[in-house]
């Protein structure tokens, strides 16, 4: 008899529920959650590789200015202290910015620190009276930050342009 450790038994009985169509071990085991070969060897081989563990990924940060909006795009995630520093200080270089935009469109996860520290950055830069948006970030991101208080401005791809289009008249008035 097939005896399963207790992972392997959780994970084949998740497998046994979402493909019923298995074949069966035998009709006397049929009343166990275990009771499907293909599933059980589906738990092991799931619970036995390492490579399909989360790892954390790494923030990436690359600014761009444009005339006086400067465009901070992030690529990762930010659920770390580490992170969520590396950010504030990226931010905190672009103080001659009228607006600073974060390009949230590459990051997955926002938690934790990464949640606190857009707290710290809407402050800091409503101090210093410079805009902040944050521009297109992935439904799970948007999420997380939408329950925030104070609420996050967020910019659409024509707010983008639009205010784009003001810094560069901007810069040819003055030139």
């Amino acid at each position: 008899m097939l005896v399963p450790k207790d992972n392997e038994f959780a994970v084949g009985r998740i497998f046994s529920i979402l493909t019923p169509n298995l074949p069966v071990i035998s009709t006397a085991l049929a009343s166990t959650p275990a009771q499907n070969i293909e599933a059980l060897s589906m738990a092991r081989f799931v619970l036995s590789k390492k490579s399909l563990e989360r790892k954390p990924v790494m923030l990436r940060i690359y600014v761009e200015n444009i005339v006086d909006v400067a465009i901070v795009e992030c690529e990762g995630s930010i659920v770390r202290s580490e992170e969520a520093f590396q950010l504030f200080k990226i931010v905190a270089l672009q103080a001659d910015a009228r607006v600073v935009v974060v390009d949230l469109s590459e990051v997955h996860l926002v938690e934790g620190d990464g949640l606190s520290i857009f707290l710290i950055l809407r402050s800091w830069t409503q101090a210093r009276h410079i805009g902040l948006k944050l521009f297109n970030p992935r439904n799970p991101v948007r999420y997380s930050l939408e329950f925030a208080k104070p609420k996050f401005d967020f910019a659409t791809l024509n707010e983008l342009l639009a205010l784009l289009a003001r810094s560069e008249k901007r810069y040819f008035a003055v030139a």
